[in-house]
């Protein structure tokens, strides 16, 4: 805003919803966005360690939690919504913006193209593998889906 003081920012917050509201909440958005729209998502990947509750395995922890993060990311890629959302039933990942990330998938067009840009854990930087959050960062090259 700072740069652009005539850009417009409307932020959305989401909490769990089921498909119809998302459908809704797509819906609602399709009506305001056009191909110069910026929409940005925000989330942390997997949460790793007793704090969060969430310890899936103990051995080869920097492997498994790569490899957790690594599925999501190539869901996302694929733009499969149905595939994340089948992992984040099955594997119960700490992933904070599932959410937005399924309102993403479900705005973008087939023909987008998914990138990773880049991909950290905070355990890399103090090397304490037993609380680990994950970071990713994607950027999408296409359209949004018409309807």
């Amino acid at each position: 805003q700072m740069v652009q003081p005539d850009l417009h920012i409307i932020p959305i917050i989401l909490g769990g919803m089921d498909e119809n509201t998302l459908f809704e909440i797509s819906s609602a958005i399709r009506e305001i966005i056009d191909d110069e729209t910026l929409i940005i998502i925000s989330s942390d990947f997997i949460h790793y360690g007793a704090s969060f509750g969430y310890e899936p395995f103990t051995t080869d922890i920097e492997k498994n939690i790569q490899a957790l993060d690594m599925t999501a990311v190539k869901h996302i890629q694929n733009l499969d919504r149905r595939g994340f959302e089948a992992f984040i039933e099955e594997r119960q990942p700490t992933i904070c913006g599932r959410e937005q990330i399924r309102l993403l998938l479900t705005l973008l067009s087939e023909s987008s193209e998914g990138i990773l840009l880049d991909y950290r854990t905070s355990a890399q930087m103090n090397l304490d593998w037993s609380h680990s959050v994950s970071y990713v960062a994607m950027a999408f090259r296409g359209k949004w889906r018409k309807r």
